[in-house]
């Protein structure tokens, strides 16, 4: 899961990209922070502004107290997800780029598939999105 905080200004060093920021061309100082396993599934139980709190506590921890709020924020909760499951794909041990490839491969011209598993940009929404439009144009292309 993310929980993503939205800030006026950034609270972070922009020097530095290990924290996850939106690239700065975005325009828009964005946090995202992901929990998985367990802690993923147990942040689905608790509401918005506990979770908000939460994160801004940890927060201060790294930039100090006086850190401004948030003004805008988005959680996900994939486990209750009835479509998703909490799941995303990943590069298990002795996975190599050809699977992802393999798992885009239409079936007889008559099938075609799209997901973020059969993306290079596997466990991401825009992985998603590409192998969509992906898909779409192999349909059109076989039609």
């Amino acid at each position: 899961n993310k929980c993503c905080l939205r800030f006026s200004r950034p609270l972070w060093p922009t020097t530095v990209d290990w924290l996850g920021q939106i690239p700065s061309g975005s325009g828009q100082p964005v946090l995202v922070g992901f929990q998985a396993g367990a802690a993923a599934v147990a942040m689905e139980t608790m509401n918005n502004a506990h979770l908000i709190a939460s994160a801004m506590e940890s927060l201060r921890g790294l930039f100090g107290k006086n850190i401004p709020e948030p003004i805008g924020a988005q959680i996900t909760r994939w486990h209750s997800d009835p479509f998703s499951g909490g799941a995303c794909s990943f590069n298990a041990l002795g996975s190599t780029p050809s699977d992802r490839e393999e798992l885009a491969k239409p079936l007889a011209k008559r099938l075609f598939f799209a997901g973020e598993a059969s993306h290079p940009m596997f466990g991401t929404v825009h992985g998603a999105y590409l192998s969509g439009l992906r898909a779409a144009a192999e349909l059109h292309a076989n039609s």
